[in-house]
């Protein structure tokens, strides 16, 4: 929070009456990190369905045993993706376990808007290929000005005797906190 709020001092100033435009955005790039790490460890959808339209061959290789099993996908099949699993892989990101935003900062693909898309990404929290989200954009800038905001005008905390986040509601479709997900929360005093 405190690491947020004083890049809001710094690149808006501190007298800066919050204002959501494009420009104090672009800006704010560990805002837009945050956003990024946060649905990385808690993405909003949890599967991805698929009807096989052509039969697919996949091979599946077992490393320990050295052995290779091929299987056809047939049309009557419907393929499951989990895009947490790539997300939260050590193959893709160290320490996938640690929320950790300024593991975007050596990611310049990602600050340069040109990150990997589709299947070869490891980081799909809004699907990928044609049926990718299309308001991916709109969704990235919306968290970051929200969180923007709640950085510029509150201090959050945790209740006593609660650590970390809440766990994730895994039985919608869209994922969501484990309800209650209570803090405890002041105004921020202006400095």
């Amino acid at each position: 929070q405190e690491e947020l709020y004083q890049e809001q001092l710094e690149a808006l100033g501190p007298d800066h009456k919050f204002s959501a435009t494009r420009d104090a955005m672009s800006r704010l790039p560990l805002h837009k990190m945050v956003v990024r790490e946060t649905l990385r460890l808690h993405g909003p959808i949890h599967t991805v369905m698929r009807a096989v339209k052509s039969p697919l061959r996949f091979v599946a290789r077992d490393p320990p045993m050295s052995i290779d099993r091929s299987y056809r996908i047939p049309t009557s099949h419907i393929l499951i993706a989990a895009p947490g699993v790539t997300a939260q892989s050590k193959e893709y990101f160290p320490d996938p376990e640690k929320w950790e935003p300024h593991r975007w900062e050596s990611m310049t693909d990602f600050l340069g808007g040109t990150e990997k898309r589709g299947a070869a990404s490891s980081y799909l929290p809004f699907g990928a290929g044609r049926h990718r989200c299309v308001g991916e954009e709109f969704s990235y800038l919306q968290l970051s000005t929200i969180t923007a905001y709640m950085v510029r005008n509150f201090v959050f905390r945790p209740l006593p005797g609660v650590e970390g986040v809440p766990p994730t509601d895994f039985t919608a479709m869209i994922t969501r906190p484990v309800v209650p997900a209570r803090l405890r929360w002041e105004r921020r005093s202006k400095r």
